[in-house]
């Protein structure tokens, strides 16, 4: 359907490093035998590394999406494009390639930024249970397919999908779980609903909207270690005519600029994200907090350096921020 309505694909880009997205990638490739892959440099595996071709991409015809657009191919013509990182971390990275689509003044992004709205996607009219089975505050509580029973679903759905723990849940023990365990109410997962809805989820959802979000995980865990080369990506980023943006999760076709593209990054600053803008409850960031001590203590991530803006000069930032290296690729760095 896609070439029968735009014609043979003639090159498939992923723009990232996150697995749950090269796991795709690589099927979505053998669908078009004929087409160019590009991945984006720093592609890694755990736990063992692995060559490009050993993780699903087509052998011989994929290569490293260009350092520029004098080097990228001619099709290209319409876009430009800038790359952040990849950032690495022990046994991690995290990178973005992010395309201008010039003729529409389209930004199109992976991970970097989503919105956060209670429009339910569409693709949940096939099937809802997903969100009836998260819809339920307690394991016994019995919902009907309502556009309110499924909305709350999305809610929880999102706040799951952003925090994995948001600060409104109480997990049960294995035992717990499995002792009120009620498949005649819900099958799904044998009947086993490990938690019960204790806090106030609409307050942690609603603090997520008015505005473009970068993911919690990203904040607090990855983009914070190199807060000067994710800034300076940002600001160039930025300087597009953009007029919508199109990112791979939650919903798309967002009508925002540029400016509000950088707004999303003020977390890095010193100075705080501004009023108004999303910003996660101290709640549903602590048990990302908790997990960074662990990660911190294990060497798997390293110590973040101070947030630019404030005391600190640029200078001394970047002396104080850890590049990580895997095998010959290492981490961008900014100049002073």
């Amino acid at each position: 359907q896609l070439e029968k309505e735009h014609g043979p694909v003639k090159h498939v880009v992923l723009g990232s490093v996150a697995i749950e997205h090269k796991v795709y990638a690589g099927v979505f490739a053998q669908k078009f035998p004929k087409a160019d892959v590009w991945v984006q440099q720093g592609q890694y595996a755990f736990p063992q590394n692995l060559p490009i071709p050993f993780l699903g991409f087509p052998a011989g015809r994929t290569k490293v999406i260009p350092e520029n657009e004098e080097e990228a191919p001619a099709d290209w013509k319409d876009f430009e494009f800038k790359t952040l990182g990849p950032l690495i971390s022990k046994d991690g990275a995290f990178g973005e390639t992010v395309f201008f689509h010039k003729p529409t003044n389209t930004l199109l992004v992976t991970d970097t930024v989503v919105e956060v709205t209670k429009d339910v996607p569409k693709i949940f009219e096939d099937d809802p249970k997903p969100l009836l089975y998260h819809a339920r505050t307690t394991v016994t509580e019995v919902v009907e397919d309502t556009p309110e029973v499924r909305e709350r679903g999305w809610r929880r759905v999102v706040l799951f999908g952003l925090f994995f723990t948001p600060g409104a849940l109480n997990i049960k023990d294995t035992n717990t779980a499995l002792a009120e365990r009620r498949p005649d109410i819900n099958s799904d997962f044998a009947g086993i609903y490990p938690w019960d809805w204790v806090g106030d989820d609409i307050a942690s959802f609603k603090a997520l909207q008015g505005g473009l979000l970068v993911a919690p995980i990203l904040q607090q865990l990855i983009l914070n270690r190199e807060p000067i080369e994710v800034l300076d990506f940002a600001d160039e980023v930025a300087k597009w005519p953009i007029q919508r943006i199109i990112p791979a999760h939650f919903k798309n076709n967002l009508q925002y600029t540029g400016k509000d593209y950088r707004a999303a990054f003020s977390f890095l600053e010193a100075k705080g994200v501004p009023s108004g803008l999303p910003k996660p409850l101290d709640i549903d960031m602590k048990s990302l907090r908790d997990a960074e001590v662990g990660l911190l203590e294990s060497g798997a991530v390293a110590k973040c350096p101070p947030l630019p803006g404030g005391d600190v000069s640029r200078e001394e930032i970047l002396k104080q921020t850890v590049y990580g290296c895997r095998a010959d690729i290492c981490a961008p760095r900014s100049s002073p």
